[in-house]
């Protein structure tokens, strides 16, 4: 069991960066589970988890580690009460992420010249972002952005992914602050820009929608009307989609998907009636394209997303209204309560609509 934990790890490391509290103490917990989960699977005793859709909600960033952690089991068609244990014990180990503001300077000069930059851009904006790096036009291909970096280059860079603010200052950084001032502070304190990856034309109705496939081909038909993909990218999309903990608590069904050739973005598709997905009625679906893997950025798209979906009268608030400027009300009111210590976000009080 140890080893096959051990590619569990591994396989979460590869694809996420991801740090654990205690490696050693998670990797000796997750064999002693996987014991235990093997005899279930065998012998057809699954274990109950009372509260599992309340982990699919509140733990989803936990579900998307368990997405990836099962594809190096021998057979990973598990049930859905193993993968909420999986995502309840992950959860445990992993460290908290605080997303930081980080000014990336972006120069092919001499360590003598970067360093010269890298201080006088610390001195301006010190109080305003947690770093400042240097690279060059070529390490600039190999990063992972979260969007919350401002790009500063006094070379043309074009390898930034799209949803990256970017200043192109020249050889004279300081002509340019308050550009730079401006870029950092489009960028919400302490998290990334939620408004680079919602837009109204991502709000969808559906009448009559009984069956997940028929959700699908109107989603996909919607998402490539408003030229957000194409029919080949729709296709390669909707095979990325990851199995496991979609259906949560309220009537909510969220489901994840990776490609990235295509923008990150967020739709909402809302039904009339409402229908059974998998063993849950649902009648708001939420599709999300995570187009960036890393962890620090799909824990900031959940946090965002976790004031709506959590609470009972928020959802049924925007059931009865759905339309873009409330969800885009409710999913900024994250920031009210950015800096609260709450055990259960459930308790946050509804959103007053006006």
């Amino acid at each position: 069991m140890y080893d096959i934990a051990l590619q569990m790890m591994n396989k979460i490391n590869d694809k996420f960066q991801i740090k654990f509290k205690n490696w050693g103490r998670m990797l000796e917990m997750l064999a002693g589970h996987l014991t235990g989960m093997f005899w279930r699977e065998k012998l057809k005793l699954y274990e109950d988890v009372p509260t599992l859709k309340n982990i699919f909600c509140h733990q989803a960033i936990a579900v998307d580690v368990v997405n990836e952690a099962v594809k190096a089991l021998p057979e990973s068609n598990l049930n859905e009460q193993e993968i909420g244990a999986l995502a309840l014990l992950f959860s445990i180990g992993m460290e908290d992420y605080a997303s930081k503001k980080k000014i990336l300077l972006v120069n092919d000069g001499t360590w003598i010249e970067n360093a010269f930059f890298v201080n006088h851009v610390k001195t301006a904006f010190g109080g305003l972002v947690d770093s400042v790096d240097v690279c060059s036009r070529s390490q600039i291909k190999q990063m992972k952005f979260t969007g919350n970096e401002i790009v500063v280059s006094t070379i043309m860079v074009e390898e930034a992914a799209s949803y990256v603010r970017q200043v192109r200052v020249g050889q004279n950084i300081f002509s340019n602050i308050m550009n730079i001032y401006q870029a950092i502070t489009e960028i919400p304190q302490g998290s990334f820009n939620i408004d680079e990856i919602i837009d109204e034309n991502w709000v969808l109705e559906l009448d009559g929608v009984k069956e997940r496939s028929i959700y699908y081909e109107k989603l996909f038909n919607h998402l490539c009307d408003s030229c957000t993909l194409d029919l080949e990218e729709a296709g390669k999309l909707y095979k990325s989609i990851e199995t496991y903990g979609q259906e949560i608590e309220n009537g909510i069904c969220l489901v994840r998907g990776s490609d990235s050739f295509v923008r990150p973005f967020i739709h909402f598709t809302f039904l009339k009636q409402p229908m059974k997905w998998r063993t849950e009625r649902v009648s708001v679906i939420i599709f999300i394209n995570f187009s960036n893997e890393d962890f620090v950025y799909r824990s900031n798209v959940y946090r965002h997303l976790n004031y709506l979906i959590s609470n009972v009268e928020n959802v049924k608030k925007v059931k009865e209204n759905p339309k873009f400027s409330l969800i885009y009300k409710m999913l900024h009111m994250n920031w009210v309560y950015d800096r609260i210590d709450l055990i259960d976000n459930s308790q946050l009080p509804a959103f007053e609509d006006g």
